[in-house]
């Protein structure tokens, strides 16, 4: 993705919803959900491509 690496470490401590170290199955689909269906942009599906840029 080309992400810088302190954006790509804040992508990954936001799927791994329960901070064990791994990003799961079920943290990729719930962070895929969360792309499509939520409009919260703290989400963490708002961060699966990396960050938002600004407004």
């Amino acid at each position: 993705m080309n992400l810088p690496e302190a954006d790509a470490r804040e992508v990954f401590r936001r799927l791994d919803q329960d901070g064990d170290g791994l990003i799961t199955r079920d943290d990729l689909l719930e962070a895929i959900r969360e792309y499509y269906f939520n409009d919260d942009p703290e989400s963490a599906g708002s961060w699966l491509l990396g960050p938002l840029p600004p407004n």
